[in-house]
């Protein structure tokens, strides 16, 4: 077998296999017992951290089998399937009456000055807020110096010193009726305030058991729900509340005060404001549904003329929209603009963000990593999950830089789907068979064999793709065949980890890229296995090596693993009259990118093999010199086909905001 001595770009030529991942319990398995579920809804995961994924949900009241536990950690079975979830959120059950083994309950009054409330049992774990001296609180079970109490809808674990217990008791007191206290909010987040009465103004509003965006969901609360704010962080962005005696958090801006209370000094809502982002869309009104006006770059300074939750309405020149207030650097109570040159601040314009630099992300992984630089040795921020939405500033070298809120960091491209703000980007209309050049390009140039017919498959499975705008399938399979007889198989799309190889064999061996799996540190590096004649298999020869540039340059910055570079250089050389310079021509461009063409229709005729036209041929290329054929209504005209092998899909406008 002849050996090249590059690849242009690795690329996707085998089929992905399912994993089958059995969950071991934590420990070898005690005596099982039953439990029921306390918490309002308690989350189920695959293994027994928080970053492992979550498979499930079980509602208050449920009844599960407790297989083992530990650590706060129980591995439980429910209708057969297993999982694991916190001790806190579930209360065993005695074995002959199904209700709460009373041995173990009773009602505890907290005699310690301010005693603190741990998830698990020990020091070490979250404290998850506090209980002040003289409180009655329901004790559900004692263990050394341990008790694992339930306050209102909370579970958690405190020092049994602090308490003293009446065993006897069986039910938690009426509450007297004088002023009902307030709730304590988590002892690292206690900026407390007066309670009041709000209503919920978005349509929707989750509620977490934490301020932050990472901490786990509650659950929601529709439009128009009444609750009671106890108290809000010192940005006023987060509120804790309160709702038919559950606790949780929630952010300010999707709330409204029912009689909010008056102070010595009032909000100031004007000033100066400079925007923190690369590009900060402008709208008409307070409402991403609302035409947009057009856009402000990072650094540009704008009149805050007032501030309402999460929007800013703001002015430049004579020009007025609404912009979200996360998004600028605000000095209140500076009434003047900063003279200026007539230029320094622009006006907004219709002129859309570099494609490139602007899109909506959503989450493709159970836990995606946010990290402060674009790199994973960097300082992680916190973690997303699957189905979470952040706006994507820059994308490059694998890497998304993104925004949720007022938080950047950035992640690995992959655990996103990207779409670009646009119902009609292009991209948004692929076909999954449509980008094959970069996989196929390679076995086209080596082998210098020309693709004569093609048989394409699609996948069914689209929901990633429909939540990110997109009307394709999720990934497409090409069965190539060669002028030789040869066959490639390759698939192309949004597999989900997607792994980058190549394995090519021939009539006297193999040759492969090393797998992305395999961790080896480069999957440039190539394996060759190849026999002197062909059928001499008890002669094999191997060697393994990792293609080297043939000229000395810094190929840093360069994508593609510096292979953009040589296309550049190649093509320069070639035009200078370099005969070996390493090239290709618009036709052998055609013979990488027509089987995705044929693949896709080959798809839409159920399945069947499709010639490669071979456009080399002037009598061929007249025959298809009008045809436009493709997904894309702004080029398709009368040829318009379906995005989809079911059709073309209808997706809500509100994907694209």
């Amino acid at each position: 077998m002849e050996r090249k001595h590059y690849l242009r770009k690795a690329g996707i030529l085998c089929l992905l296999l399912a994993l089958c991942l059995t969950v071991l319990p934590i420990t070898a398995l005690a005596d099982s017992f039953q439990a029921v579920v306390t918490s309002a809804s308690m989350v189920v995961r695959s293994g027994p951290t928080v970053d492992d994924p979550r498979i499930g949900t079980l509602k208050k009241g449920t009844t599960v089998t407790v297989l083992n536990h530990k650590n706060g950690i129980a591995f439980i079975e429910y209708k057969g399937k297993r999982g694991y979830a916190r001790v806190s959120d579930m209360t065993r059950l005695s074995s002959d009456t199904g209700t709460t083994d009373k041995s173990l309950s009773g009602l505890g009054k907290v005699t310690a000055s301010s005693l603190t409330v741990y998830a698990s049992a020990d020091k070490s774990s979250k404290a998850i807020g506090t209980i002040k001296k003289g409180a009655t609180i329901t004790v559900l079970a004692t263990k050394g110096d341990w008790a694992r109490v339930q306050n209102g809808e909370r579970i958690g674990y405190v020092l049994k010193s602090g308490l003293t217990i009446d065993t006897k008791a069986t039910a938690t007191p009426t509450p007297a009726a004088t002023k009902k206290p307030s709730p304590t909010p988590y002892v690292e987040w206690a900026n407390t305030k007066e309670s009041e009465d709000a209503i919920v103004t978005a349509d929707k509003m989750i509620v977490r058991d934490g301020p932050t965006k990472y901490d786990e969901k509650l659950g929601t609360l529709k439009k128009g729900t009444k609750i009671i704010v106890h108290a809000m962080d010192e940005d006023e962005e987060v509120a804790y509340i309160e709702y038919k005696d559950q606790l949780g958090f929630a952010l300010v801006e999707d709330l409204r005060l029912l009689n909010p209370k008056t102070t010595a000094s009032p909000a100031k809502t004007s000033g100066l404001g400079t925007v923190n982002v690369k590009v900060l869309p402008v709208y008409e009104k307070a409402s991403t549904s609302s035409a947009k006006l057009g856009s402000l770059k990072k650094g540009n300074r704008v009149t805050v003329l007032a501030v309402n939750t999460g929007w800013a309405k703001i002015q430049v020149g004579s020009n007025i929209g609404f912009v979200n207030r996360h998004m600028l650097n605000i000095t209140f109570g500076v009434t003047a603009t900063p003279t200026v040159k007539p230029t320094a601040t622009p006006t907004p314009t219709a002129t859309p963000a570099p494609e490139s630099l602007s899109g909506v992300g959503v989450v493709n992984v159970d836990v995606l990593y946010v990290y402060k630089t674009a790199s994973t040795s960097a300082s992680k921020l916190g973690s997303l999950t699957d189905g979470d939405r952040v706006t994507v500033l820059a994308v490059k070298d694998g890497w998304a830089k993104v925004q949720k809120g007022k938080n950047i960091g950035y992640v690995n491209k992959r655990g996103l789907d990207i779409t670009y703000g646009d119902r009609e980007h292009w991209r948004n209309h692929l076909c999954p068979t449509f980008y094959c050049t970069h996989s196929l390009g390679p076995i086209i140039h080596i082998t210098g064999l020309r693709p004569v017919s093609v048989i394409g498959l699609e996948s069914e499975k689209v929901e990633r793709k429909r939540r990110v705008g997109s009307k394709s399938g999720l990934f497409g399979m090409e069965l190539v065949k060669l002028e030789n007889g040869g066959i490639v198989k390759s698939l192309h799309g949004w597999l989900y980890k997607n792994s980058v190889w190549y394995s090519v064999y021939g009539s006297k061996g193999r040759m492969e890229s090393a797998r992305e799996d395999a961790r080896s540190g480069d999957v440039s590096q190539l394996y060759v296995n190849y026999d002197t004649f062909s059928g001499d298999y008890g002669n094999d020869q191997y060697e393994s090596y990792r293609p080297q540039p043939r000229i000395d340059v810094d190929l840093d910055g360069y994508a593609h693993g510096g292979s953009d570079f040589f296309s550049i250089y190649n093509f320069a050389e070639k035009i200078r009259g370099n005969k070996e310079a390493d090239t290709i021509d618009v036709y052998e461009a055609l013979d990488m990118c027509l089987p995705g063409l044929f693949a896709y229709r080959s798809i839409l005729n159920g399945g069947i093999p499709m010639e490669i036209p071979n456009l080399r041929d002037k009598s061929i290329r007249d025959r298809w010199r009008n045809d436009t054929t493709c997904t894309d209504p702004r080029i398709a005209g009368d040829m318009l086909i379906p995005t989809f092998s079911k059709g073309t899909p209808q997706i809500d406008d509100g994907v694209y905001e």
